[in-house]
């Protein structure tokens, strides 16, 4: 999972909110990165665009839909088993932003906690919220997407560094820049990420995030996000969590390297606000 510590924030990710840029300041707890861990790169809308947000991530509902099996898969044992002991909101929320679709599903509050030398899990804790989802194009819209690492010669479904690196690419894989002139496509620049859980007053609780990218066999891109809150809370206090999520997406071109890509035009970014009730019978 990326840990986000000192980044060049303007130029990774344009303008993001203040309180994005103080939350990835913080230092990350964990003192050792997995082995296959990739390098960090990093208002209502009316109910036809929620349905078709919905519809676009369809494909991979079962999949997205399974918080503690992405964590299982990708993060081990733990993360699963302690996704399983905390499910707080089952469902899958949508906002479309642009020609894009983004989707959170099965919220779910755990007392996972890491320490140094051991894992430990408190079922009576909210030390750890974790949640799944998608982000798609829009039905009607032509679009390959791209991570802040995707470079154009990369692979346009399938992210190789998630996956034992580039001697694991198919041998028959497209890139982004075939597949966006094949198709006509756009090629569009994704970002998800959680700022974190907002207090009663509106102000963001102290806490660290984590986050990883999976690109599916069609394009659509399958993240898995943790918030780890510095000071964990009673769960049996919490009787509902907002939810703030960062969103933001740019049009991208191939540079005339043929490698990289280069932004075009302006760059849409939004603060996502999900509010959420407590399922702490579940726990």
């Amino acid at each position: 999972m990326k840990r986000l510590e000192d980044i060049p924030f303007k130029s990774t990710y344009g303008d993001v909110p203040q309180s994005f840029e103080r939350r990835v300041q913080y230092a990350l707890r964990r003192t050792k990165e997995e082995e296959h861990m990739r390098r960090f790169t990093l208002r209502t809308l009316l109910l036809a665009v929620l349905l078709a947000c919905l519809l676009a991530a369809v494909a991979y509902a079962a999949l997205s839909s399974q918080t503690s099996e992405l964590f299982g898969k990708y993060w081990g044992k733990e993360y699963q088993e302690a996704a399983e002991r905390g499910s707080l909101a089952p469902g899958t929320y949508a906002m479309r932003l642009g020609d894009v679709c983004y989707t959170v599903s099965d919220v779910t509050v755990t007392g996972i906690t890491l320490l140094e030398e051991r894992t430990e899990i408190h079922d009576d804790l909210c030390s750890s919220i974790l949640f799944s989802g998608t982000v798609a194009p829009a039905q009607e819209v032509p679009l390959v997407l791209a991570t802040q690492d995707s470079l154009a010669s990369d692979p346009w479904n399938y992210m190789y560094q998630l996956h034992g690196g580039p001697d694991t690419i198919p041998a028959d894989a497209v890139s982004i820049a075939d597949k966006a002139e094949e198709t006509g496509a756009g090629i569009m620049q994704v970002t998800i990420i959680a700022n974190g859980i907002l207090d009663g007053q509106g102000a963001l609780l102290p806490c660290t995030v984590g986050f990883e990218y999976d690109f599916q066999e069609d394009g659509t891109l399958v993240y898995t996000m943790e918030i780890d809150l510095e000071e964990p809370i009673a769960r049996e206090e919490m009787t509902s969590y907002t939810l703030s999520v960062y969103l933001a997406n740019q049009a991208m071109e191939v540079a005339s390297n043929g490698v990289n890509l280069e932004p075009v035009g302006d760059r849409l970014s939004q603060d996502w606000t999900v509010e959420i009730q407590a399922n702490n019978s579940d726990a």
